[in-house]
């Protein structure tokens, strides 16, 4: 009897082990950015992921040589404090075009507000990131709502 109860532990083991594994491995995996807008205009950006991103920037299609600019580009860019390049992205507060939430330096443009978007144009918000996958969404306002396109 007590042979057969330690048979049926030694198979318990040997099938949780594999599973715990799995598991360890599941935890450890990095979550893809994502990127979702509210429909509203201006738009709220929300973001998703377990990476951190370089800045945001949005740009106006379609995009000149210099949007694209390493270090400051667009109609809109924020860079983010030392504080919050410590942070995945995913606790990133929501942030509004065009408003600088705390945490995040805007430098595109360099003085004012962020320039009004426009019906029927389309933008381009794209967050290069490390420790996961980036991402970048298009949008346009249609009937003074922001629709995400594909």
């Amino acid at each position: 009897m007590e042979a057969q109860r330690e048979e049926m532990r030694f198979q318990i083991f040997t099938l949780l082990i594999p599973v715990l594994l799995c598991a360890v491995i599941m935890i450890g995996c990095e979550e893809d950015t994502r990127i979702r807008i509210d429909g509203e205009n201006p738009p709220t950006f929300r973001f998703t992921g377990s990476g951190q991103v370089f800045f945001i920037r949005v740009i106006k299609e379609p995009a000149e040589p210099k949007d694209w600019e390493k270090n400051e580009g667009g109609i809109w860019q924020l860079n983010l404090s030392e504080e919050t390049k410590k942070k995945s992205v995913s606790n990133y507060p929501a942030i509004k075009y065009g408003q600088t939430p705390v945490g995040f330096i805007q430098v595109v443009p360099k003085d004012g507000a962020a320039p009004a978007l426009e019906e029927g144009k389309t933008y381009f918000l794209f967050t290069p990131t490390m420790g996961a996958n980036g991402d970048g969404i298009r949008f346009t306002i249609k009937n003074g709502r922001s629709i995400m396109l594909n």
